[in-house]
């Protein structure tokens, strides 16, 4: 089986066109052709997956910032529309992206709210906050690990 590009370049979904993946996944998905390398992987062993990708092409690689705020990012966007996660992001790396972890371990559940954030997501970006300033969390070696 091949590696599946998308045929108009990548980041935009589109048709595949089959070419030949390395022997092992990357064990990073830093770039487009890593992404796709490894999508290929997926779908050598997972008839669905290959067939999924077959019809869609292969996604956007979509990269967040790096660091605290990048982290909770992550957690913002689960589960919510790509236009929500955005404005509740922006809502948040305003208010408290200059105080970083402590400003989020010493925030109200409200002024956490006024953002948009869940209960669920406060407890969770709370806990990060926490783990990082209690040095539980390295966010330097966080991005450096293998995917």
């Amino acid at each position: 089986q091949g590696r599946l590009l998308p045929a108009q370049g990548f980041g935009r979904p589109g048709p595949l066109s089959m070419h030949s993946p390395s022997s092992s996944p990357p064990s990073r998905l830093d770039t487009p052709s890593a992404l796709a390398d490894a999508l290929a992987h997926l779908a050598q062993g997972d008839l669905v997956i290959g067939a999924i990708l077959a019809r869609t092409g292969v996604p956007a690689l979509r990269r967040r910032p790096g660091g605290f705020i990048g982290l909770c990012a992550c957690v913002m966007g689960q589960q919510l529309s790509t236009a929500s996660a955005a404005a509740i992001n922006a809502r948040f790396a305003e208010r408290f992206g200059a105080g970083g972890p402590s400003a989020v371990a010493a925030a109200s559940d409200d002024a956490l709210r006024a953002c948009g954030l869940s209960g669920a997501k406060i407890r969770t970006v709370r806990a990060i906050a926490v783990a990082v300033q209690d040095e539980v969390l390295d966010l330097d070696a966080l991005a450096e690990m293998p995917a």
